[in-house]
């Protein structure tokens, strides 16, 4: 299976009739999204361009603008339709001679004959899939280039069972990052009907309720919306819907959340995916045994895995590096490098984040344990040197979540003469009290993580800025802490 289109192709044929994308009642049947695909694929033949560019929500238009491309030969990159119309343009200048695809596109009056020649049995000369933008949580975004071959090891990487017509993914992820296509692929391939959750802002009572209304079986999502969802489930006291399935990823998420969480879905298959856009995705996870076997440990070695990124999918392999890239001892931490087929890494400017020997360096620290499991500790400019002593900014972050006035905490490092760095902490609060400081924080801060550790600046916020994925743009939290020291001062 040389191109994306053939997962398309062969799911029409098995299951032509059934709902691929959308409603139960009004969403486009597996006929349906192949005729256009069909029709986009024609008009960017007949357009003679090399690469799709689309900046539209979730929508049928996206699966159909992603095999339609695949149809045509042609590199499909998803722009953030959300950004300022300047910074749209920057990033298309960026991708060169490009095409836009609109909605008007899925005009069913478009021809819909058959577009291309042999593309998608690989015997014509096929452009890479896709072009994707990276998060630009702590830098410029990078446009990281993906051959079909990458996403199709991601996506489909083991042998999945056909679905029965009564399962159904909720897609939660916007079409402009990389679990999008992903989700998508995996979803076509093995006939489950997804259904893409769109609102501008995300709500925990209407998730819930779109997961009851459209019978989801299996959903994903960001640490930020889980925890939203918690908090909404033990407030109303209201009953979790069945869902088979339950996957997080993006960030980290605290621990008394994920085991709240645990205790209201005792019956969801839960794992936990990391990786980054430049990895293709997925490169570790920890299952829904590790989940619940650690979750239920008295033994604090074993618990502690709750919080662990799992171990190294099949065909992965992960190795934690000195500076030099050289490997280092079990339960040592240091740069996160992975290899495996599926690895992109490489960058539209014709750079590549590969360091030597085909290793990715992903831009996290963290470390592995004597039995395989990872631990991710953030990323490399995510430690603060305090006095000499490495820290990293989440173990800080881990001990303030516990407060119990504190809903979000993220924790950044500042310059000082005396100890070159000390923490400060941007944080959001529980309740409706947004404005006041806990009068016990400081003194709390200091029994909980030592003198050493203990943020010597607090600033609350009614909210940390997010990428769509739920990753904290940590440059937006800087700034602000920056900006508050000189007023302060």
């Amino acid at each position: 299976m040389a191109n994306l289109a053939r997962v398309l192709e062969l799911a029409q044929e098995h299951h032509g009739d059934a709902v691929a994308y959308g409603g139960l009642t009004d969403g486009l049947t597996y006929t349906q999204l192949y005729r256009s695909a069909v029709r986009i694929a024609s008009r960017l033949i007949e357009a003679g361009s090399k690469r799709a560019v689309i900046a539209e929500p979730n929508s049928p238009l996206i699966p159909a603008a992603i095999f339609g491309a695949a149809l045509a030969g042609a590199t499909y990159a998803p722009l953030n339709y959300r950004l300022p119309g300047a910074t749209r343009r920057q990033l298309l200048e960026r991708l060169g001679p490009a095409v836009v695809i609109t909605p008007e596109w899925l005009d069913p009056a478009e021809s819909g004959a058959m577009p291309y020649a042999q593309a998608s049995d690989g015997t014509e000369e096929v452009n890479p899939a896709a072009i994707v933008f990276t998060s630009g949580t702590s830098a410029a975004p990078k446009a990281v280039v993906f051959e079909h071959e990458h996403l199709l090891r991601a996506a489909l990487r083991e042998p999945q069972l056909s679905a029965g017509p009564d399962q159904a993914a909720l897609l939660t992820a916007p079409p402009f990052h990389l679990p999008n296509i992903l989700i998508l692929l995996s979803a076509i391939h093995t006939g489950r009907r997804l259904v893409p959750y769109a609102p501008h802002h995300f709500s925990a009572q209407h998730w819930l309720e779109m997961v009851k209304t459209e019978r989801i079986t299996q959903a994903v999502l960001v640490p930020t919306m889980l925890q939203r969802i918690v908090d909404h489930l033990e407030r109303t006291g209201e009953e979790p819907p069945p869902l088979a399935r339950l996957g997080y990823g993006s960030a980290r998420i605290p621990q008394p959340v994920l085991t709240k969480a645990l205790k209201l879905f005792p019956d969801t298959t839960f794992s936990n995916s990391y990786g980054s856009t430049e990895s293709t995705g997925a490169i570790a996870v920890l299952n829904d045994h590790d989940h619940r076997s650690f979750a239920a440990s008295r033994d604090p070695v074993l618990a502690r895995r709750l919080q662990s990124a799992g171990k190294p999918l099949p065909g992965i392999e992960i190795r934690i590096a000195d500076a030099d890239y050289s490997p280092l001892p079990a339960s040592n931490q240091g740069q996160i490098l992975v290899r495996g087929p599926q690895i992109s890494g490489r960058y539209l400017d014709t750079s590549s984040a590969m360091v030597t020997d085909d290793w990715l360096a992903t831009g996290d620290q963290g470390w592995i344990d004597n039995d395989g499991y990872l631990y991710c500790s953030g990323r490399g400019d995510d430690t603060l040197i305090i006095g000499g002593e490495n820290v990293a900014a989440a173990e800080i972050e881990d001990v303030l979540i516990n407060h119990p006035a504190i809903a979000e905490a993220v924790v950044i490092g500042i310059e000082d003469t005396e100890w070159g760095e000390i923490p400060a902490a941007v944080i959001t609060l529980k309740g409706a009290d947004i404005t006041a400081l806990p009068d016990d924080l400081s003194e709390w801060s200091v029994q909980h993580l030592g003198s050493l550790k203990r943020p010597r600046h607090f600033y609350i916020v009614e909210e940390l800025p997010q990428t769509p994925t739920g990753k904290v743009i940590r440059r937006q939290v800087r700034q602000h802490v920056l900006a508050q020291l000189r007023d302060e001062f």
